[in-house]
């Protein structure tokens, strides 16, 4: 039996919503390396679809995501994440289908910033009822900026 996948894609809608899942529940959704480069696949491969009208990110569990796996960050992999991952690039690149992100629960970390995904121009970001943001741009329901840049 193989390893789960840690990114789930669904097609809904004949095709033209895509639903992508972060799922590493038991690390709260946290990034690492091979999640990274497997969303950012995923949605470039997503956007050059022409039935593709829009790209839901959500996370399976109690939370959206944790941001930044912090346990591979402190065993030297920080590096591979944010750079090799193409992160950085991924975050200015525009895209034609609106990338909606579908917070719940906690979005902590370094996460909030995953609030620069969602599209340039119509900057979505969808909230559940519980949904606990950790950062202020969050609280004033505004698109984060790259802490990193």
């Amino acid at each position: 039996m193989g390893e789960k996948p840690e990114l789930l894609r669904e097609m809904r809608d004949h095709g033209r919503i895509a639903i992508l899942t972060l799922n590493r529940a038991e690390r709260r959704n946290a990034f690492n390396a091979t999640l990274l480069s497997a969303l950012i696949g995923s949605v470039r491969t997503l956007d050059r679809d022409p039935n593709v009208r829009a790209i839901v990110l959500r996370g399976v569990g109690p939370v959206f995501c944790a941001g930044m796996d912090l346990a591979e960050f402190a065993a030297g992999k920080g590096e591979e994440i944010i750079f090799e991952s193409g992160l950085l690039d991924f975050v200015r690149e525009r895209r034609e289908t609106p990338l909606i992100g579908a917070i719940h629960g906690a979005a902590m970390s370094g996460d909030p910033d995953i609030g620069q995904l969602n599209d340039r121009e119509l900057r979505r970001i969808i909230q559940t009822g519980d949904a606990r943001e950790g950062a202020l741009a969050f609280r004033e329901r505004r698109a984060p900026q790259w802490q990193g840049i």
